[in-house]
């Protein structure tokens, strides 16, 4: 399980990098696909939907639910459904952590509607979390 788990996070953080890479090089103007959804480039120095933190604030925050995230992925005998829940949550922590570290934002692209502009690490935190929450409130057993 360790294993698979790994390359989950090994593959979903690369495909957010690359996704925010394609996003960086094509999207500076936006691009429509749906009248109600469009690419389009946006950097975001702050948390989520856009609301203002210090990026020194956010990363030694961001590096502790990591660490958090890690030592329940490596020594939890939660069920798998959890587990993969905090495997896509971390995924997202640490492609979103990249984009600090590395341009000091993050990279956001998708744009539905006047939603805030999101990426694919908030779509995998977010999966993550109702994976998890889900397992809690209904789950019954352990595999």
């Amino acid at each position: 399980m360790k294993k698979n788990i790994l390359f989950l996070i090994a593959g979903c953080v690369l495909l957010d990098q690359l996704s925010k890479f394609f996003a960086r090089q094509n999207f500076q103007m936006p691009v429509e696909v749906f009248p109600f959804f469009h690419l389009r480039f946006v950097e975001n120095s702050g948390i989520a939907f856009s609301l203002p933190a210090s990026r020194w604030i956010l990363i030694p925050v961001i590096v502790g639910v990591l660490f958090f995230l890690g030592r329940f992925l490596w020594t939890s005998t939660a069920s798998a459904i959890q587990k993969i829940g905090a495997a896509l949550v971390f995924s997202g922590a640490l492609g979103n952590l990249i984009d600090r570290l590395f341009f000091g934002a993050v990279t956001d692209f998708l744009a539905f509607w006047s939603f805030p502009v999101f990426n694919l690490a908030d779509s995998f935190i977010t999966i993550g979390v109702v994976l998890w929450v889900w397992q809690e409130i209904f789950g019954q057993s352990k595999s």
